[in-house]
């Protein structure tokens, strides 16, 4: 029982102990931590290396290639046959592109005919204007003749021909009276001369009845006559005469139409083959340029390298994935965008972007090291050779860093255009800089001409303002040129009332 009771006690001993340090370690660690607290919102000013730099997002591409742009004088129907893959190695002059040139030869050999049927024509049209030159003053004379005729025939007419014609008329009509009187006469007398004999004889009977027949005849032939005469005064001399009008009218007619046609004619001749002209030189231009197409639908690469579709932009190859599609066979490309570019992978720079708020952490000839995405163990050292003063269309500033050459062609691992990286600057390095946590830094924004300033704690525990010169920052530090000693302690957080 003694040892029980013993035992129960000193375990009882233990308990108290155990608990007794555990109370004590609880306090101590309460105290510490007051204290940490106390010590987070102070800071010692103490002097040491501050540095800044600026890191910036990169891409590797080529400063040597060479990009190939298709740019017909005339052909549009851009039908992909055949296109080098990207990421192919090619030799200068080899082929890398071609595109289907059925429809453009038959639209060639269709204007070659048609080149030959204008030359044809032309020379028709150059000699129908000879011809036309040489007959015009002939054809021009002719109806001046021809009028000339006319007026005389007319004058004539009017003048002489028409009474001629009249008196002659009447003339004939008169001698046929004067046939049918004498016939009439003349029987009259040879009956008489008959009718006194007793007997007539056969002769007698004979001439009485020739004689009765011309009488017969000239009665007729006066009839004639008058018909005649009445046909050709009352008609055909009218008639003439209109006709010969209607004749001198016409041909003052034609000679004013061959007038006015013999020049206008001859300009007509010359304007439709001027026009002729015109269009078989047309013709033969753009015959000139589908055959300068034809020749430039098969693309040979202008240099020796690697092919890459579409064209690059700061190393970005934004536009590949569509052109993929397009540089399939039967594909339709369209002209003058940037199909494909060759580029020498060894020469290599990097196109980096430098955000604006970093833009005064960078400058030309600055150096650095570009460490590739693929290879983060790889190091190659690299100089800012130019940086943009205006942004980009899309904003951005963009340096361009070329590459220590040595050290590249020392790589096991070779990074190509495309690539991303980072590039590193160092923009101040001081080993014996005052730099604070930008947070204990205060300022009056609401006025302007304020100057920065810190709370320094002074040996009665008491916190007091004092204006500071600021120096360089970096992300999360700043440093003081002037204002603050080492050894002093400044508030990180601004005091309570001030």
């Amino acid at each position: 029982m003694r040892i029980a009771f013993s035992i129960v006690g000193c375990l009882v001993c233990i308990a108290v102990a155990v608990v007794n340090v555990s109370g004590a370690e609880e306090e101590k660690s309460t105290s510490s931590a007051h204290a940490a607290a106390a010590e987070s919102t102070k800071l010692i000013v103490t002097k040491g290396p501050f540095e800044i730099d600026a890191t910036l997002d990169g891409t590797f591409d080529a400063y040597e290639k060479s990009e190939i742009i298709l740019r017909p004088d005339s052909w549009s129907d851009l039908i992909v046959r055949e296109a080098a893959q990207q990421g192919a190695s090619v030799k200068a002059g080899d082929v890398v592109l071609k595109l289907e040139t059925k429809k453009l030869e038959e639209a060639i050999k269709d204007l070659e005919a048609g080149i030959k049927i204008s030359d044809i024509s032309l020379r028709q049209l150059e000699s129908d204007l000879s011809l036309l030159e040489k007959t015009a003053p002939i054809d021009l004379q002719g109806a001046q003749r021809g009028k000339q005729a006319a007026d005389e025939d007319l004058k004539y007419f009017l003048e002489k021909d028409r009474e001629m014609q009249i008196r002659t008329s009447d003339f004939g009509l008169k001698n046929s009276k004067y046939f049918l009187d004498y016939a009439l006469e003349e029987l009259k007398q040879l009956e008489k001369m008959y009718r006194a004999d007793d007997l007539r004889e056969e002769t007698e009977e004979i001439i009485l009845k020739r004689q009765r027949n011309a009488v017969e005849s000239a009665r007729f032939n006066l009839e004639r006559t008058e018909a005649n005469h009445h046909q050709t005064l009352g008609t055909s001399i009218p008639r003439e005469e209109e006709r010969l009008r209607d004749a001198a009218s016409r041909a003052a007619l034609a000679l004013d139409k061959q007038q006015l046609a013999a020049p206008v004619g001859a300009t007509k001749a010359r304007l439709e083959l001027e026009k002729l002209r015109t269009e078989r030189d047309r013709n033969a231009e753009k015959l000139e340029k589908l055959q300068h197409d034809l020749e430039a639908l098969t693309i040979r690469a202008p240099r020796t390298g690697v092919v890459y579709y579409g064209a690059s932009k700061l190393g970005q190859w934004s536009n590949g994935s569509n052109l993929a599609a397009k540089l399939q066979r039967g594909g339709n490309i369209q002209p003058n965008e940037v199909l494909l570019t060759i580029v020498d992978p060894a020469a290599l720079e990097v196109c980096a972007v430098v955000p604006e708020g970093e833009l005064h952490l960078v400058h030309s000839g600055m150096k650095g090291r570009v460490t590739p995405t693929s290879f983060l163990d790889e190091r190659i050292p690299t100089t800012v050779a130019e940086l943009s003063t205006y942004p980009d269309p899309s904003g951005k500033f963009c340096a361009h860093l070329t590459l220590d050459a040595d050290r590249l062609a020392k790589l096991d691992r070779r990074p190509v255009p495309g690539m991303t990286c980072s590039a590193k600057f160092i923009s101040l390095n001081k080993s014996d800089a005052i730099a604070i946590p930008s947070k204990a830094i205060f300022n009056d924004e609401a006025n302007e001409a304020a100057a920065d300033y810190v709370f320094v704690e002074k040996s009665d525990g008491k916190a007091e303002r004092r204006d500071v010169q600021i120096g360089q920052r970096s992300a999360d530090r700043t440093e003081i040129t002037g204002g603050l000693k080492e050894g002093e302690t400044i508030l990180l957080q601004r005091p309570k009332g001030m």
